[in-house]
Formats: structure tokens, C-alpha cells, sequence
């Protein structure tokens, strides 16, 4: 994965708030998902992006509530 998409991976979770330690776990679980599904899929990295978005929504907003 190139340095600009773990970059705005980066700005989109900071984006919600999460705590440094909860930021860096998901984090990890965010670049091996796209790399998974870029990999497997052989979908863009955008496309990539938007699924995982998707998938970890209800994880994120659980997250925040706590």
C-alpha cells in the first residue's frame, strides 16, 4: 500500500475520535482488510477503502459510544 492511502486511512479514523489505542488496533485491522481485498478482489484501493468503511461502521460507532 502505498504511503498516501495509509495516510488517509489515518485521517479518516482520527476523524472519529477513537483513543490512541483503539486508534492503533484498528488501524492495523483497516490496512490488512483493504490489502486483503485488494489482493483478493483485485479491487482499487478506493473501492477497497469504502468496503472496509462499510463493514467497520457499526464497530466504530459502538466504539465512540463507549
Amino acid at each position: 500500500m502505498e504511503k498516501n492511502q495509509l495516510i488517509e486511512i489515518e485521517k479518516y479514523l482520527k476523524s472519529k475520535n477513537l483513543s490512541s489505542a483503539v486508534f492503533a488496533e484498528v488501524y492495523d485491522h483497516f490496512v490488512m482488510l483493504i490489502s486483503e481485498l485488494i489482493n483478493k478482489q483485485e479491487i482499487s484501493f478506493p473501492e477497497a477503502f469504502v468496503q472496509t468503511q462499510i463493514k467497520w461502521q457499526n464497530e466504530l460507532e459502538m466504539v465512540k459510544a463507549d
